[in-house]
């Protein structure tokens, strides 16, 4: 759960540094937090091309695809322990990046994978941006072997995405001394922040961040080329 502290200060971080108009070829603004966290901010060229009209409620019967994003516990042939951690508004453009982007490498016992369904309510466009982004963050998290990044996905009481470490591996990083990384969503103001929290180095929160960063460039860039009618490289090739 969001505390009132980082909402405070993500409703407020544009005033505290400086907006940026970010062109096509810049990464979203990110910046350094106190107390060892991170903060992801939207920039303005970024949020027009990606926010777009809310499409939920009842007045959405257009039964468009919709992607959901699952995961399952083992790698095992057996009944599979699925669920749903997102969804993706299923517009041609942005399905095929989704598919382009299908994360399948097994990491820790746990793969993650992309179903498509047709429902009547979705998402809306800074929704699945914002979900993309975080399935990124995530899979990148998993290059760092040296610290613990096992986590797991839930909506706060005010519908905002997280990802947090999942309790096993909570017990598991202090038995280890390891620090805990929890992803933040906020899909309404357009930031993701992580918070670190558990004895960690400089360096650790440094490689953090700069995986963090890198995922995040790449996946505005992907709705970016979404929001424009294009596809990237990686995704027209999918």
């Amino acid at each position: 759960m969001i505390s009132q502290e980082d909402h405070d200060f993500a409703a407020t971080s544009h005033l505290r540094y400086s907006p940026v108009a970010l062109s096509v070829d810049q990464e979203p603004l990110f910046v350094r937090r106190d107390g060892g966290s991170s903060l992801f901010k939207c920039g303005d060229n970024v949020a027009c091309t990606v926010v777009g009209y809310p499409q939920r409620g009842p007045q959405r019967r257009d039964e468009k695809p919709t992607l959901h994003v699952t995961y399952s516990r083992s790698r095992v042939p057996r009944r599979r322990r699925v669920r749903k951690i997102g969804s993706v508004l299923g517009t041609k453009a942005a399905l095929r990046t989704a598919q382009g982007m299908m994360l399948t490498r097994p990491m820790l016992k746990t793969r993650i994978r992309f179903k498509v369904h047709n429902i009547q309510h979705g998402p809306s466009e800074s929704e699945s941006a914002v979900n993309a982004t975080s399935l990124a963050l995530l899979q990148s998290s998993y290059d760092l072997k040296d610290v613990h990044t096992a986590v797991s996905y839930t909506k706060d009481h005010i519908g905002n995405d997280l990802f947090f470490p999942a309790a096993a591996a909570l017990q598991n990083s202090k038995k280890d001394g390891r620090p805990r990384y929890q992803l933040h969503f906020n899909v309404k103001l357009d930031v993701i922040w992580l918070q670190v929290s558990g004895p960690s180095t400089a360096d650790q929160t440094r490689r953090v961040e700069e995986v963090c960063r890198e995922a995040a460039r790449t996946i505005f860039a992907e709705f970016r080329l979404c929001a424009a009618g294009k596809l990237s490289t990686t995704s027209a090739s999918a």
